[in-house]
């Protein structure tokens, strides 16, 4: 969800030092490993606002020039690029959506799980980040 980068290292680092504090309260009503995904998804969009606020408060950036500062993907491939450009151009419920479902290859309900929503709604949420990734990717068909 944050693209490449340095921040990831340290998202990472929180969601451990979360999950080890919380482990008194964790139920188990879920998986390990779904209740990890839910601490990291929460602490990525919790930095992707901040960063947008800020970005948008210091620079005064409308939504078409986001994508280009916020993925931090200078060091990847034109296309990898490219694709991380656009998925950073999607709002936050998308972006959450396309990089569980797509880009980590979770199940729709996993998904679902993670994100505390229904399995409709993935389903909703993706289909309209498809569609938006179509259309800012649709010119670089031919490449």
């Amino acid at each position: 969800m944050l693209g490449p980068g340095g921040i990831v290292d340290d998202v990472l680092q929180d969601v451990f030092v979360q999950f080890y504090n919380s482990l008194q309260s964790f139920r188990g009503d879920s998986s390990v490993k779904t209740y990890l995904n839910r601490i990291a998804v929460n602490k990525s969009l919790d930095i992707l606002r901040r960063r947008k606020r800020s970005l948008k408060r210091f620079v005064g950036l409308d939504d078409t020039h986001e994508a280009e500062l916020v993925d931090g993907s200078s060091s990847l491939p034109d296309l990898d690029r490219t694709v991380w450009k656009a998925i950073a151009g999607l709002s936050e419920n998308q972006r959450a959506v396309v990089t569980l479902r797509l880009v980590e290859g979770y199940s729709t309900e996993e998904t679902a799980e993670m994100l505390g929503i229904k399995y409709g709604t993935v389903l909703s949420r993706l289909n309209r980040a498809c569609n938006n990734l179509k259309e800012v990717l649709r010119p670089l068909q031919g490449e």
